[in-house]
């Protein structure tokens, strides 16, 4: 019985150390996703409108919904001036929480003038 709970105690601090090694490399990894996410959001941020529209356009809908929330309004309203009227009602749409953002890629992006 000794020998049972032994094993069990060392099994239990096993599965402990393995848990506080998984929660630092969970830490660490949003500390990366954070990171990466503020750089890419300055990045839009100096980008020309025309530009941006483009790219976030091409987008899957909820990381150009995430990028629109976290740039200037300024410089959100004037990528969305750049789109497509049916595209930047949709990401507006979804930036206000009216509807939850859809996973898809639209074929269209800029509008044409």
């Amino acid at each position: 019985m000794k020998t049972l709970e032994a094993k069990l105690t060392d099994t239990l601090k096993k599965l402990e150390e393995r848990k506080a090694e998984l929660e630092a490399l969970t830490a660490k990894r949003d500390a990366e996703i954070q990171q990466t996410e503020t750089r890419i959001t300055e990045i839009f941020a100096r980008m020309r409108p025309e530009a941006a529209a483009l790219q976030l356009a091409a987008m899957d809908e909820a990381m150009a919904v995430s990028l629109l929330g976290k740039l200037p309004p300024r410089t959100a309203s004037a990528v969305l001036n750049e789109m497509e009227a049916a595209r930047a009602a949709q990401l507006a749409e979804a930036l206000g929480g009216r509807r939850a953002p859809a996973n898809r890629t639209p074929t269209t992006g800029v509008q044409t003038r």
